[in-house]
């Protein structure tokens, strides 16, 4: 089988020749611009000849079009969060609302037609779309705190902005489909960990924005 029969053959529930493998991870570097982000995801899959290839944007794209800010990092460590749109509960009312145009979501946009341009006729290129509950939590600042504790208070405002960001990934998923993407790696980070916070919280703000 070829990459893409593998992948058709185990999503069908048949057996494939041998099992599907792909891994994936962020070189902090180079994925601030679509070029060096696709330059660096083709590197890899020459290299490594996965079943498929998931374009993992930068840790910190889906919260920047909002408003977030990170220091570019100059070795291999996460971006250092500089601004955060959301201090406090009452910020949730300020969230702006963002249209799937955002120049920085277009940004990975074109990654993808690049990588799609590149390795689409050999593998399935899946795009990396944070959930709405994971955006907004990282404009809070993270994932956990301080957003469930906002939510105690601005339950209503959190709805919205939820409400908002939701509609703004669903465009940007249409772009990223029309780009050439085989389909969507749906990311809630840690939210659907007990850990984070508890089914009652999730069941309210991530599963019908999900």
């Amino acid at each position: 089988m070829d990459h893409k029969q593998r992948i058709r053959a185990v999503l069908a529930g048949e057996p494939p020749d041998q099992l599907p493998v792909a891994t994936w991870g962020h070189d902090f570097l180079r994925e601030w611009s679509a070029a060096e982000l696709a330059a660096h995801t083709i590197e890899r899959q020459r290299k490594y000849n996965y079943d498929f290839v998931k374009l993992n944007p930068r840790w910190t794209l889906f919260a920047e079009p909002w408003g977030n800010q990170y220091a570019r990092p100059v070795e291999q460590k996460f971006p250092r969060l500089t601004r955060r749109i959301v201090e406090t509960a009452q910020d949730l009312h300020d969230v702006p609302q963002v249209a799937s145009s955002h120049p920085i979501l277009q940004e990975h946009v074109e990654a993808m037609r690049l990588v799609v341009d590149e390795l689409g006729n050999e593998v399935d290129v899946l795009a990396t779309v944070f959930a709405p509950l994971a955006v907004v939590g990282l404009l809070c600042g993270g994932v956990g705190e301080p957003l469930r504790t906002y939510a105690q208070t601005e339950g209503a405002a959190l709805h919205q902005v939820l409400t908002d960001v939701a509609g703004t990934l669903a465009g940007h998923v249409t772009d990223l489909l029309q780009a050439g993407a085989s389909g969507v790696f749906y990311a809630p980070l840690q939210w659907t960990s007990l850990d984070v916070c508890d089914a009652a919280f999730y069941a309210e703000f991530g599963r019908p924005y999900d």
